[in-house]
Order: C-alpha cells, then sequence, then structure tokens
C-alpha cells in the first residue's frame, strides 16, 4: 500500500465534534469531560480495545478507520468498519462489564480518550447527557442486531461479499472495470476475518470471479466489478 499520511494527534476540545452526546450536555458536563480526557495516536494494526479487559474507556476516533472483530478458538470475524468520526466502547463503560468485541486501527489513525469513571459519573448528574448517551446506545444497539442477523444466517460467499464492500466504502478508488480495494486482502486474512476457513473463501472467491463480480488486480489487490450487483446479493 502507499504510504499513509501522518496523523495528527487531536486537542481534547474538538471531543464534542466528534461525539454527538458532548453537543447536548450542559457546559459544566462537557468541560469536564474535555479537562479528563486526551488525545491518542494509533498504529496501522494497533488495538483500541481488547475483548475481556476491563472497559476504561471510550475511544472518540478523529482520524482513521477501525475493525471491531470478534475472536475464536481457531478464528476470527469481521463485526464491521468504523470510519471517524465515531465512539467505541460506551456499551461497556456503562454496564462495567469486560468489553464483548475487540477494536483495531486498519490504518494510522487518531482519537480522543475519555476516561470511564468520568462518563458514568456525568451520566448520573446531568439528565439531558444521559438522554443523549442512551440515543447514542440504541443507535448502536440497532446496528448489533443486523451484524448479529448477518453471522447467523449469511452463507461463506454472502459474508465475504459483505465483508468486501465494507473494504470498498472505506478503501474503494475508482478503476478501469470497476472499484480497486487499496487494501492488502490476503485469503489468509479474508478467511480470518469471515470466520471461515481458507478453503472456502477460496472457493467463495471463485465463485464470485466466475460470476464476473470480483477479480484480482496485476498488483495483488482485489476489483470489485459490479457493487450494485454484490449489494443485491445481500437484499435477497
Amino acid at each position: 500500500m502507499e504510504s499513509a499520511p501522518p496523523v495528527t494527534r487531536p486537542s481534547p476540545a474538538t471531543l464534542p465534534s466528534l461525539w454527538a452526546p458532548l453537543q447536548a450536555c450542559s457546559a459544566a458536563t462537557r468541560d469536564h469531560l474535555i479537562s479528563v480526557s486526551q488525545g491518542v495516536e494509533l498504529g496501522a494494526g494497533e488495538l483500541v480495545l481488547q475483548a475481556g479487559s476491563a472497559p476504561d474507556r471510550v475511544v472518540a476516533l478523529s482520524e482513521g478507520v477501525l475493525r471491531v472483530f470478534h475472536v475464536g478458538a481457531e478464528s476470527q470475524f469481521t463485526v464491521k468498519l468504523l470510519r471517524a468520526p465515531v465512539a467505541v466502547g460506551l456499551v461497556e463503560v456503562l454496564t462495567g462489564n469486560p468489553y464483548a468485541g475487540s477494536v483495531e486501527a486498519l490504518v494510522p489513525g487518531a482519537g480522543i480518550a475519555v476516561p470511564a469513571a468520568a462518563i458514568r459519573e456525568d451520566v448520573g448528574r446531568d439528565e439531558a447527557f444521559a438522554r443523549a448517551v442512551l440515543k447514542d446506545l440504541a443507535e448502536k444497539f440497532e446496528g448489533t442486531i443486523r451484524s448479529t442477523r448477518y453471522l447467523g444466517f449469511d452463507d461463506a460467499e454472502t459474508r465475504l461479499v459483505r465483508v468486501l464492500l465494507e473494504y470498498s466504502e472505506h478503501f474503494g478508488r475508482a478503476a478501469p472495470g470497476g472499484t480497486l480495494v487499496r487494501h492488502a486482502l490476503s485469503l489468509e486474512r479474508l478467511s480470518r476475518e469471515v470466520g471461515v476457513t481458507r478453503r472456502s473463501i477460496d472457493r467463495a472467491l471463485a465463485d464470485l470471479t466466475k460470476a464476473g463480480l470480483v477479480e484480482r488486480s496485476d498488483k495483488g489487490w482485489l476489483v470489485l466489478k459490479d457493487l450494485a450487483k454484490m449489494r443485491a446479493m445481500l437484499a435477497r
């Protein structure tokens, strides 16, 4: 891949532009959360949140793309990709339960880490903030329901198409004959991210290639030939 441009560690003062609940809270809550937060830089592949660890922060991403994923005994699979601005970790911070999924930076990024204790304190004393946080949680829960349905009922090919479309949304570029996905997606990586064996990925990619939907470029990038047809596969 081409070298990524340098990221800029954000000032905590920019937190309200990255996390919607801070646009609805009191000035005292906003000032408090800004005062205890800190900017962070993220390297490509760096874990932002790790499943099973104590929920110590919410991270509001200002630059970059995050991958939310689960890890099994012998595989892992991608739930979704998230582009800045977005905040992760809120559900577990409020429940006090360990992080349910892992989140990694796909490319170099940056964000603001907001301590869990401060969020819980301000939710308890600022009604407007609590309502805004509840709305944020409800929207995240809707996304979780959709992801659970996909993982429970989609076959390997459909799950692969879903992952490829996610990557095209964040890393796709118009190219002759389709959309070039400028992110390294080897068979091994796709196998992990879809949560199936490499043989299943090989077969699914072969079927998509035969259908004229996917091909490899001379440099090894995946080219998605017809995004509309691939999206239609998800609507069946």
